[in-house]
């Protein structure tokens, strides 16, 4: 277990998009390890997540920013974790928004199955980003990506 807790704000996070107090320890250990691996503090954080054929949801990826890197770990609740780390970036040179029955004017939830795709490239760092959200974390993703993407 990790001594380092997750911040309140990241705790109502991950527990707003449904990750089950069976999965927060493991979470939280993959935050204290990504925390060890910046002087910096961790500012925002997004879970990739994608909805089974079932209705669950299936989270892959975690990107944990602080105020100039950016710290991935994809199928963070396996094992080995695989760490890709991003600094002085600066903003994408390419970004694409894709919603699907998800009204980005208005930030509001349509009928359906809500899916919000963001892929932010960096050149000539070669860095990519591609982050996928359903339902309530929608809203999540798109403020992110105003504030670290295009801000």
């Amino acid at each position: 277990m990790s001594t380092l807790s997750l911040p309140d704000a990241f705790n109502d996070y991950v527990h707003r998009i449904g990750i089950t107090h069976k999965l927060l320890d493991r979470f939280t250990t993959v935050y204290a390890q990504a925390a060890s691996l910046t002087s910096e503090s961790i500012k925002d954080l997004f879970v990739t997540d994608y909805r089974q054929l079932a209705g669950e949801s299936q989270y892959a990826t975690a990107v944990f920013f602080t105020e100039n890197t950016i710290i991935e770990i994809q199928n963070f609740l396996a094992l080995p974790l695989g760490f890709f780390i991003a600094s002085d970036l600066g903003r994408p040179s390419f970004c694409q928004l894709t919603p699907h029955d998800f009204d980005i004017s208005q930030s509001i939830l349509s009928t359906g199955c809500h899916r919000l795709q963001l892929i932010a490239r960096w050149m000539p760092d070669n860095f990519e980003l591609n982050l996928h959200a359903t339902d309530e974390n929608c809203q999540h993703l798109l403020a992110l990506a105003k504030k670290r993407m295009w801000r």
